[in-house]
């Protein structure tokens, strides 16, 4: 019924606008009827409000529906228009021809009837008027093509905004439909016991979208151009043995690399960091030295094409130390870019059980760090001493959104746990809520629990196999964690999605 008075109004207010109306009216007369509603919140407050939320949005769909049907209709109408504004000026100049053949022929009857009759003086006056007749036509005929042409561009510019406007509402219903669909999933999510507030789905993906990077060349990752680090040409800065200087990232290529991990640390709900170029030197340092050694190590030795008392290993020495270090093999990439997703999977036999890669990605007090990459060869500056600690903090991987860029079928999940918390008797369950399908782990059998500090936390990890594709949803129930003595049950739900495909 709504829909209804709406276009009632839409057509009276198309009938009314004259030919020559401005063409952003008809768009704006449309607006003053459709109030799009499209303000997505973090779901905070239960599921009463997620009712409210939905219905608003489900509203939001259909002032966008009408929006979109109205914006068809002022298309369709308006290229009537023009095909009937352009036969109309047809006529109007057909009409001219003829009457100008009709004054030309009674001009020259006149003038021989003048010369034949005594009443020259009214004959002279019909002379004059036709004379006058001719001129209007000829004025007629030379105005009618720019007429032809201001009123199709008028038109034209009309279809152009009514085509805008087309666009803009299905762009609407699209993003609100998946908000919506995003805000029912969010109903049923589980988070008791994590520390940290996982954000929306939506709220992830727009996260990672509206990021514009400025590197060149460039490379797609996950739906985004990224700097291509594969090529040298990411260094603002080119290393010299001779100069003992290992090389600098660009400040676009260190920004990219940054925005990869904070999309990673916004996922699980903790709070961004900054690339460092101080500590990004040291990262560029150790991926130098390490290439020139051919492999990776901590503590590398000195490499045959350098002195001992040359700076790029000196400085290229501290980077490995407290850097996550990454090379190329067995098709896993090694880029400025790449190398976060690596270290976050941590899903090779020497790291799948400590994931201390993964603790250092996502280590809660964390404020900067720093990325280097050569040939192959990559770092991330990770390790600070000096940050305000405390022991209560819980970090999952994944929270309750997982990313399915950064997740494979030999990616871990785990739980990282400040010192307050007593993991040494865990049993864990986790169900495929697609398939229905639950497998126990236990410490000691299957659950690995490390002590070793990374990310200055204590970690649980288990389960492999487990494809994190796009779409797929694991509930996740964690007992026998205890805080302070007291038993600390953790139960919360997962749901995969991909930073580049909307799915269902």
């Amino acid at each position: 019924m709504e829909k209804n008075k709406i276009f009632k109004k839409l057509i009276l207010t198309l009938s009314l606008i004259g030919l020559f109306s401005a063409p952003t009216s008809f768009a704006q007369d449309i607006n003053a009827y459709v109030n799009l509603r499209n303000e997505p919140e973090i779901i905070a407050e239960g599921k009463k409000n997620n009712e409210k939320e939905i219905k608003s949005l489900e509203e939001s769909i259909l002032n966008a529906s009408i929006s979109k049907s109205a914006a068809e209709f002022l298309l369709e109408n308006s290229k009537e228009t023009i095909k009937n504004i352009a036969g109309t000026l047809k006529n109007q100049v057909a009409s001219s021809n003829e009457n100008l053949i009709a004054a030309k022929s009674l001009l020259a009857t006149l003038k021989e009837e003048g010369e034949e009759s005594d009443n020259l003086a009214d004959l002279k006056e019909s002379y004059f008027q036709n004379r006058v007749r001719v001129a209007s036509c000829y004025m007629l005929l030379n105005n009618t093509p720019q007429t032809i042409r201001n009123v199709r561009n008028k038109l034209i510019n009309l279809v152009e905004s009514a085509e805008i406007l087309l666009e803009e509402s299905e762009d609407l219903i699209n993003q609100v439909e998946l908000n919506k669909k995003y805000k029912i999933k969010d109903m049923d999510r589980k988070s008791t016991g994590l520390y940290f507030s996982s954000p929306s789905e939506i709220e992830i993906l727009n996260y990672w979208r509206d990021y514009q990077s400025n590197a060149n060349p460039q490379r797609e990752f996950a739906g985004l151009n990224l700097a291509d680090s594969n090529l040298d040409t990411y260094l603002s800065v080119k290393p010299s043995i001779n100069d003992g200087n290992p090389g600098l990232p660009s400040d676009e290529a260190l920004l990219d690399a940054n925005h990869v991990t904070n999309t990673i640390r916004y996922a699980q709900g903790l709070r961004e960091v900054e690339a460092d170029r101080e500590k990004s030197y040291y990262a560029q340092a150790s991926s130098f030295v390490n290439y020139l050694n051919g492999n990776i190590s901590h503590n590398p030795a000195l490499p045959n094409s350098l002195d001992k008392s040359n700076p790029i290993f000196r400085d290229g020495s501290i980077g490995t130390s407290k850097s996550n270090l990454h090379m190329q093999y067995g098709g896993f990439s090694s880029s400025i870019i790449d190398q976060i997703s690596n270290f976050i999977k941590d899903g090779d036999s020497k790291n799948e059980n400590e994931v201390g890669h993964r603790r250092w990605i996502l280590n809660p007090f964390a404020q900067y760090f720093g990325y280097g990459a050569y040939r192959g060869f990559a770092s991330t500056y990770v390790i600070e001493e000096g940050w305000p600690k405390t022991s209560t903090e819980l970090v999952a991987y994944p929270s309750n959104v997982g990313v399915s860029e950064f997740f494979s079928s030999t990616t871990p999940f785990s739980i990282s746990f400040g010192e307050a918390y007593d993991i040494s008797n865990v049993t864990i369950t986790v169900t495929d809520l697609k398939t229905g399908r639950t497998l126990a782990y236990q410490t000691g059998k299957n659950i690995y629990t490390s002590y070793k500090n990374y990310g200055y936390l204590n970690s649980l990890s288990w389960g492999l196999g487990y494809s994190g594709e796009a779409g797929s949803q694991y509930e996740i129930n964690v007992s026998g964690v205890k805080l302070n003595g007291a038993d600390y049950p953790i139960n919360y739900t997962i749901n995969f999605i991909s930073l580049e495909y909307s799915h269902n």
